[in-house]
C-alpha cells in the first residue's frame, strides 16, 4: 500500500509499544523490525501505547489495532484493514 500510495500522501506509520523484554524498543529494534517484515514505512516506539490509546474508543482494544487518519490528523476509520479503496476515500481531491 505504502509503495502504491505513498506519493498520493498516504503514510502508514507503525508503533510498537514494547520489545520482548517489554521494554521501550530501542531504534535498533525498532529498524530490525522493519527489516524483518520488509516494512519501509516509518516505524517508531510508542512507549506505555500512549499514541495509540488516545485513537481508541470504547473499553479496549486488540493488537494489531489500525487507526487511519484523514489530512489534518482527522481520525477516519478505526480497527480496519486499509485497502485501496478505502485509502483512495481519503485522499485530497487534487489527486
Amino acid at each position: 500500500m505504502y509503495e502504491a500510495y505513498g506519493d498520493l500522501g498516504f503514510i502508514p506509520i507503525t508503533l510498537l509499544m514494547e520489545n520482548d523484554n517489554s521494554e521501550t524498543p530501542s531504534t535498533g529494534e525498532l529498524m530490525g523490525w522493519a527489516e524483518a517484515y520488509g516494512i519501509e514505512h516509518p516505524v517508531v516506539a510508542d512507549p506505555y501505547g500512549d499514541t495509540i490509546l488516545r485513537f481508541v474508543t470504547g473499553g479496549g482494544y486488540g493488537l494489531p489495532y489500525m487507526v487511519m487518519l484523514a489530512p489534518g490528523a482527522r481520525v477516519a476509520a478505526i480497527d480496519i484493514t486499509a485497502t485501496g479503496s478505502s485509502i483512495e476515500e481519503l485522499l485530497p481531491e487534487e489527486y
